[in-house]
């Protein structure tokens, strides 16, 4: 029962959120809820998943070593 009542207080800072994000422009509806998840995060959940997303590109760059040049 505790952790449905915590559920409900998260959405609602969600909402809150993306109530205050909503005048942004050039942002759909999507992006917007996605940024109000983010930021009702802690700051370190929000730090953990920025360096979850920092890994992740740096394994997906092409990596020099792998280019092989002919001469």
């Amino acid at each position: 029962m505790k952790r449905a009542a915590a559920s409900t207080t998260d959405m609602a800072r969600v909402r809150r959120i993306y109530l205050q994000l909503r005048g942004a422009r050039g942002v759909d509806e999507d992006e917007l809820w996605q940024h109000a998840l983010f930021f009702a995060k802690s700051p370190e959940e929000r730090c953990r998943l920025s360096l979850q997303a920092a890994r992740s590109a740096l394994s997906l760059r092409p990596s020099a070593k792998r280019k092989s040049s002919v001469s």
